[in-house]
């Protein structure tokens, strides 16, 4: 006679956040609400990499280019107002950056096209007391720097993007156009 034993466990699903395709391959970065992340490659259509979150909502995510490796690499915004690298390989959050501006609500990367030579590439974050921060992802140095503040608007920045040129930021929020 066989013997089959099961566990059971209650399964609390929680929602999804933020999705962010990456540039350069055909992987996608899933934020959840309770801070975990998956990474799922489009091609096999399956869940690669989980990293367990802790416990802080993840509130948007983004891809930089590594100008060393040439690697793309994913950076989660969360509630807290930290902006922290996700190393997928080591399967956790790490160099979390404060961004003196509250939770941020929107990242975006700058467009690959117009990272020069020499340059970090930038990303723009959507912040809670109306500024749009400017953050550097150096080469071969793990987490992003903070630049400078580019903007200050009058309530709550909750989205941000880049122009394709690269030389224009558009952010919208809370109090309006």
């Amino acid at each position: 006679m066989a013997l089959h034993r099961s566990r059971l466990f209650e399964w609390q699903p929680s929602p999804v956040v933020s999705i962010s395709a990456c540039p350069g391959a055909a992987l996608v970065a899933v934020g959840y609400e309770t801070g975990d992340l998956e990474l799922w490659d489009l091609h096999l259509m399956t869940c690669v990499q989980r990293v367990v979150g802790e416990n802080i909502e993840v509130t948007c995510l983004a891809w930089a280019l590594d100008s060393i490796t040439g690697l793309w690499r994913t950076f989660a915004g969360h509630l807290d107002g930290s902006l922290a690298e996700v190393l997928w390989k080591e399967g956790t959050i790490a160099s979390p950056t404060d961004s003196a501006g509250g939770t941020i609500w929107a990242l975006a990367s700058q467009p690959r096209g117009s990272v020069k030579a020499g340059y970090s590439h930038q990303l723009a974050a959507a912040c809670d007391d109306g500024g749009v921060r400017l953050f550097g992802v150096e080469g071969g140095e793990q987490g992003a720097q903070f630049e400078r503040v580019l903007t200050m608007l009058q309530g709550k920045v909750l989205a941000c993007s880049w122009h394709p040129d690269g030389d224009v930021i558009a952010a919208g929020g809370s109090d309006g156009p």
